[in-house]
């Protein structure tokens, strides 16, 4: 990852890379800032290997904390900021983190930059870059470890994935302590020079009036925000140059049809978790399947594959028609849950990932 930040800085330069309501900055200025989030970080101890907590809204600051750490050497946990303290106890207790910085803690971090050109720790593909924390839903929330190729090579290959075409401005509403917005919309842009616009959080009622201000393209959404947008009045809805939209899950494919009338705009679907962002994409005969999760994402840059099986309770796989779990392998794919070693067990076997996702085999016709 700091080699594609390094690689950045050089072949964009000026060009924008992080942009807020507040302002933009360069690629250039946010390598600066990342190197002088690295240094403050060396400064509080952060040594190789060591995990850093954070906590915040979506920010420049929080993006120039979490590559500086990774720059360092350190691999970064960033947490939703609106944890409780009892929450935040827990993931604390579990990561044993070096540095802890909630809230503006991280936005102190920039406030006094620091000049520094020292190089970023050399680290290697498969090595664990960062801790995504699951949300814990049905069970404590578990340390995703997600390796740099599962990072470089997702945001390499995500623009393909969903058939964007050249120039485009990501917008991450998705908070930047959920994957997606780190491998598919941060990772991306330094892989391909996009401006990312950030803000804090979701907003039905001002979606599309902040999509006209950021001057966005794409936009990435989860779970029900399509759903909220779909429920808020006509007048909310304003022309912008939002296009694309990548929904996990989406909707039935009579909604979609609606929503891409209503907003004019693409809805593309797809599957993919914490612990493999490399899960499956709709193809065009799979768009047309009410639930279909599409194919095995593949990476542009053809050096692995990403195998999929669905296997039943006994462990073979399925027939056409029945239903099984989901289970993926390839290099990349986490190594596992930090300090779970007995859910790391269950969840990788023979090498494949067991999602606990359960779908129904049907062949391509």
């Amino acid at each position: 990852m700091p080699e594609l930040l390094a690689s950045a800085e050089q072949r964009f330069s000026d060009a924008p890379a992080i942009v807020t309501t507040e302002g933009s900055e360069s690629f250039r200025e946010l390598a600066r800032s990342t190197r002088s989030a690295a240094e403050a970080l060396r400064r509080r101890s952060l040594r190789p290997g060591d995990r850093i907590l954070l906590a915040a809204p979506n920010s420049r600051s929080l993006v120039h904390a979490w590559l500086g750490a990774i720059w360092a050497g350190g691999v970064p946990a960033a947490v939703n900021p609106e944890l409780t303290n009892a929450e935040i106890d827990y993931v604390r207790d579990d990561l044993q983190p070096t540095v802890t910085l909630l809230h503006d803690e991280v936005d102190a971090l920039d406030a006094r930059p620091i000049e520094s050109d020292k190089p970023a720790f050399t680290a290697q593909p498969l090595e664990v870059a960062a801790i995504v924390y699951t949300s814990g839903t049905t069970s404590r929330p578990k340390g995703v470890m997600v390796r740099h190729a599962a990072y470089t090579e997702a945001g390499r290959s995500f623009p393909e994935w969903i058939g964007l075409e050249g120039s485009q401005r990501l917008w991450a509403c998705l908070p930047l302590f959920h994957i997606n917005a780190q491998a598919y919309s941060l990772l991306t842009a330094l892989a391909y020079g996009f401006a990312l616009a950030l803000t804090p959080k979701f907003h039905a009622s001002t979606f599309w009036h902040d999509a006209r201000a950021l001057g966005v393209t794409t936009v990435n959404v989860v779970g029900a925000m399509l759903e909220f947008l779909a429920a808020q009045p006509e007048i909310t809805w304003v022309e912008s140059s939002l296009r694309t939209i990548y929904a996990a899950p989406g909707p039935p494919p009579a909604q979609r049809d609606r929503l891409e009338a209503r907003f004019g705009v693409r809805i593309m679907t797809g599957y993919g978790m914490s612990e493999n962002p490399f899960g499956c994409a709709e193809s065009a005969t799979s768009r047309l399947k009410a639930g279909s999760i599409g194919r095995p994402r593949q990476p542009v840059s053809g050096t692995f594959e990403n195998e999929l099986r669905i296997l039943h309770a006994e462990g073979g796989d399925v027939e056409p028609g029945e239903v099984g779990e989901l289970c993926f392998r390839n290099p990349v794919m986490t190594p596992g849950y930090w300090n779970e070693t007995e859910a790391t067990t269950a969840a990788i076997k023979d090498g494949w990932l067991h999602t606990g996702d359960a779908r129904i085999l049907r062949r391509p016709r």
